[in-house]
């Protein structure tokens, strides 16, 4: 939380950003990068982000996050505008506290659910809109190595987990050499030719508003990505509903995405995505040091991770149903 009183931070957030008199300030949100408060002035209502990490985010990123993301509104992908300050920057530097605080207007609405097909399919089609661009990618920026390299030693894991006594260690071990084989399967896809993505296309990251308008947020990990990777990311959460395949896959084609590869690579990198995330929820599980929360949650997610995450088969009839739409 923001250690300064509610009557300081908002009054110089408004001075900075030119939001006239202040009339409302509460906590809103809490992330790992930072804390979002909302803002209301004479001028609106705003969110404000305050990054509590120690890196402080660097302008050129904020800078071209933010004309990548206008671009991708102009294209008719609905994401709220980032505010500049009276000095022309993106970013606002508390003169008391040291940490940058970044303003945008306010968007009212409500998370949908993970497993939402309507906000699922309606990502499926700004993705569309994002990918028929292609804007080109900054020079010497490299694909994350989470969306295409797993590094995991699965037969390690397993027996790390059985020595440990861990309750679910047997269902991890019984998938270890499986596991192995989809992490080969994962390193050997063609890294593809890359354009500026969003790279974190999830229903987490909408907001669904009462006048069923949407919005997309979280640019924070735009960046260089094959188009077809994107599509698959979101098309593995549903790898066990055809229906649902059909609907996400056909409102893709019909915005205007590109083709994309035929067979189970296309899941490519929301498997690299949920191994990675396996291999780091295990190596937590078994870290003696780590915290007790982290480890706590790393006992309640692996098991389910263990048994969620997809084998060949049903990849590639999945693949078969998208194929077909």
């Amino acid at each position: 939380m923001s250690e300064l009183s509610g009557d300081v931070t908002p009054a110089l957030l408004a001075s900075a950003y030119t939001l006239g008199s202040v009339s409302g300030w509460a906590q809103a949100a809490e992330g790992s990068a930072g804390e979002i408060f909302r803002l209301v002035t004479s001028e609106g209502v705003f969110a404000a982000k305050e990054f509590t990490g120690e890196q402080r985010p660097a302008s050129e990123d904020l800078e071209w996050r933010a004309g990548f993301a206008s671009a991708c509104r102009a294209a008719g992908v609905p994401s709220p505008d980032t505010l500049r300050t009276t000095s022309g920057g993106l970013l606002f530097d508390h003169p008391e506290t040291g940490r940058p605080w970044l303003v945008q207007p306010w968007v009212d609405g409500t998370v949908p659910d993970r497993t939402d097909l309507a906000a699922t399919v309606w990502l499926a089609e700004q993705a569309a809109l994002i990918h028929q661009l292609a804007v080109p990618c900054r020079a010497g920026e490299e694909v994350f190595p989470f969306y295409v390299q797993v590094d995991a030693d699965w037969a390690g894991l397993a027996a790390g987990a059985q020595e440990a006594g861990l309750e679910w260690a047997g269902r991890l071990a019984d998938r270890a050499a499986e596991f192995a084989e989809l992490t080969e399967f994962v390193n050997a896809a063609p890294i593809g030719d890359v354009v500026s993505c969003h790279r974190d296309l999830k229903t987490a990251n909408t907001l669904a508003g009462a006048d069923g308008s949407r919005c997309l947020l979280d640019w924070d990990t735009a960046g260089p990505q094959e188009p077809w990777r994107e599509l698959g990311t979101l098309l593995i959460h549903h790898v066990r509903d055809e229906a649902a395949l059909r609907a996400i896959a056909g409102a893709y084609r019909r915005a205007g995405g590109p083709a994309w590869p035929e067979g189970a690579v296309l899941f490519a990198t929301g498997l690299a995505v949920w191994l990675n995330f396996l291999d780091g929820q295990v190596s937590a599980a078994l870290d003696p040091e780590a915290d007790e929360d982290a480890r706590d949650f790393a006992e309640f997610i692996a098991p389910k991770l263990t048994e969620d995450i997809p084998g060949f088969a049903m990849l590639d009839a999945a693949a078969g149903v998208v194929a077909a739409s």
